[in-house]
């Protein structure tokens, strides 16, 4: 049986980790479950009933297996469709709070961290300013319209 798990969680989760390959995850997930299946019903093949792999075990494995890699499997694709949370992708867009007068060069606080910041409109200390982009560690910061 350790070969027929072995190869349902190989071949169903040979691809899900590659964004370049997200659709295969379809296709492997269901082939890895049926090689489980197929794996376990022919694991021993005897005329002597009590080496053969009981259906009352290999179905709910092979159905708990299928539970796991299908949630996984969704989870993973739920997950790349996300927008990034990390980085400089992450930072645009978050507000940040003026620690020093923003005329056109001052310091913003943004996620625990004082950051070097540019804005073409003056923000004055204590105002809260929208990422714009990041260059380096340089934050392009524009006033918050509320």
């Amino acid at each position: 049986m350790s070969a027929s798990v072995t190869a349902s969680v190989t071949v169903g989760w040979s691809s899900p980790s590659r964004p370049d390959r997200r659709a295969t995850w379809r296709a492997t997930c269901p082939g890895g479950i049926a090689a489980m299946t197929l794996g376990g019903l022919l694991l021993v093949k005897t005329d002597a009933p009590f080496m053969q792999v009981s259906l009352s075990f290999l179905l709910p494995t092979v159905v708990t297996a299928a539970v796991i890699l299908f949630g996984m499997a969704w989870l993973a694709a739920k997950t790349m469709r996300r927008a990034p949370v990390t980085g400089a992708e992450g930072l645009v867009g978050e507000i940040a709070l003026a620690k020093t007068d923003v005329a056109p060069r001052g310091q913003v606080f943004l996620h625990g961290e004082l950051w070097e910041a540019i804005s073409e409109a003056p923000i004055r200390q204590g105002e809260e300013a929208e990422v714009k982009s990041v260059k380096g560690l340089t934050l392009n910061v524009a006033p918050r319209h509320k």
